[in-house]
This record gives structure tokens, sequence and C-alpha cells, in this order.
């Protein structure tokens, strides 16, 4: 069985509240509590969302105004808002271009 470290502390040993903070499961289609985006994101992401080729006033824009596709590429960007260790993707990439799976995997 292998075991995931985090500074030299096993999963095994690490507190379940201290995992969750550690590791962050990326789910196909992630529940967004707040209506714009930006409300939903735990610090600024700008450098994030040009990246990926969104316009600069993405973080205003509604949640229930967003494609499927628009809504999986902005899970990614708002779980990496997160300060985890370790990201496990869901299928995340599976229905978006090459090229932005390229730049989420990189």
């Amino acid at each position: 069985m292998t075991l995931i470290t985090f500074d030299d502390e096993s999963q095994k040993e690490m507190a379940n509240h201290k995992w969750r903070q550690q590791v962050i499961l990326v789910p196909l289609q992630n529940a967004w509590w707040d209506e714009t985006i930006g409300e939903n994101f735990n610090q600024p992401m700008g450098h994030t969302l040009n990246t990926l080729r969104f316009p600069e006033n993405t973080t205003d824009r509604q949640i229930s105004r967003l494609s499927f596709i628009e809504k999986q590429r902005l899970t990614l960007i708002l779980e990496l808002s997160y300060t985890a260790q370790a990201f496990l993707q869901d299928g995340l990439s599976v229905n978006v271009e090459t090229d932005t799976t390229s730049k989420i995997e990189a």
C-alpha cells in the first residue's frame, strides 16, 4: 500500500481536517455557492484566468450564464484558488480543448 505524505507526515498520521486542506478532489461538476464567479474564489485568480484565455471581466459573470465547458474549466481555477498540495481530478479535462488541457495539466 502506498502512503501519501506531506512535510514528512503520512496520510494515516494526519488529522482528517488537515488532510482535507492538503488534498482537494476536483469534481467533473462542481457546486457553485455564490452568484458570480469571482465571489466563489478564495483568492484573486486573474493570472490563471488569463492563462486559460478567459476575458478580464470573467469574475463578474453569473454562474447561471456559463456553458458546461466553461464551468469545467472554471472549476479547476476555483479549486486552485485554495492552497492545497494535491488536486485529484475527476475527468475534469475530458471535454476541454487540447490546448487548455495541456495548460491545466502543466
